[in-house]
């Protein structure tokens, strides 16, 4: 049976990365480790995911496939059309206090204006960065798309 530990990763990633996300840095103490060794004793197919794990620079994902090395690490990707994702992530911004109308954020992206807030955008957003930071190490066979996962998660019912 496949175990889905997505309530967790938003902070392990936090912690494990540093991110000041949404001012989550303290609850997050700890809990990349603790999430490896949940993975570690939960055997079989165990699904890690967060769209934060999507913005981990080249030295933490290789910290994350090296931490989870005694496991059979697939990396699968879901894509939404940026246009949409674009509308979303202004109003997490938001919901993170950060004030800036959409008409400037727009700018700011428009423009790969190099502060933060666009700069975690397109990091996360760029489908072949987000893949070759993940990849490293990995063969072609465990990295996939959404399709491919949910094939994977029906075989092993």
């Amino acid at each position: 049976m496949a175990r889905k530990m997505s309530s967790r990763s938003s902070r392990a990633a936090v912690r494990g990365w540093r991110r000041p996300w949404g001012g989550m840095r303290p609850q997050a103490e700890g809990e990349w480790d603790r999430l490896v060794r949940r993975v570690r004793r939960a055997g079989g197919t165990t699904v890690v995911s967060h769209e934060i794990l999507a913005g981990a620079k080249p030295a933490e994902a290789r910290r994350a496939l090296s931490d989870l090395s005694f496991a059979e690490v697939h990396v699968v990707y879901s894509a939404r059309d940026v246009a949409r994702q674009v509308a979303a992530e202004w109003q997490e911004q938001l919901k993170h206090r950060r004030k800036v109308s959409f008409r400037t954020f727009l700018d700011q992206l428009r423009e790969s204006d190099q502060r933060k807030t666009t700069r975690w955008f397109w990091r996360v957003q760029g489908l072949p960065g987000v893949l070759e930071r993940w990849s490293d190490g990995l063969t072609p066979a465990r990295l996939g798309d959404r399709q491919t996962l949910l094939a994977r998660l029906e075989t092993v019912r």
